[in-house]
């Protein structure tokens, strides 16, 4: 403090004081300091410094009012980035409520999913065991069994056989049909 006033006076102060003091007043007694001021010199010290400490402080006005003009600037900018802010996050719970709605669905359809393939694994666990039995039981497979017959009719219907032949042809397709019906309605 001392260094910055320019004229130090140690008033009633400590011993450490008086080595750095200009003036140094060991009574109690403030009168004592008029006569130093009197000689004007020190006084016009005093008054240079406070008209010096006065631009300063001028200058640090000027400085506080452009820092609270920025201030002001970038707080009303803050506002706004936070208006933004509030509506992206609305907008983002929004998607979120959606999207949590959509998995809810995904979730329920995938459980639907499930029973429904649980029910056709069965089905063809099951046509399987059908399909097993008529291929143990020999004979053919519908779709042989079809093909037979197209064969045999076609062959009914284009050569020329005797009259006995034909007739075993003719029983022989209906054999045939009979096991296709027969086997298609197990299956």
């Amino acid at each position: 403090m001392f260094e910055a006033a320019g004229f130090s006076i140690a008033f009633n102060a400590s011993p450490i004081l008086y080595n750095i003091a200009d003036v140094v007043i060991m009574q109690k007694d403030l009168t004592m300091i008029l006569p130093i001021f009197k000689r004007g010199v020190h006084a016009e010290r005093i008054a240079e410094k406070k008209a010096l400490l006065k631009k300063e402080a001028d200058v640090s006005k000027l400085e506080r009012n452009r820092l609270n003009a920025e201030a002001s600037q970038f707080a009303t900018r803050r506002d706004e980035l936070n208006t933004k802010t509030r509506a992206l996050i609305d907008s983002a719970q929004q998607a979120k409520d959606k999207r949590d709605e959509f998995n809810k669905l995904v979730s329920e359809n995938k459980e639907k999913r499930d029973t429904l393939n649980e029910q056709a694994n069965n089905l063809l666990a099951k046509a399987d065991q059908i399909k097993r039995k008529f291929r143990v039981s020999g004979g053919l497979s519908l779709s042989e069994l079809k093909r037979e017959i197209d064969h045999l009719e076609f062959k009914q219907q284009t050569e020329v056989v005797s009259t006995e032949k034909e007739r075993e042809l003719v029983d022989h397709i209906a054999h045939l049909w009979e096991e296709y019906r027969k086997k298609r309605e197990e299956l």
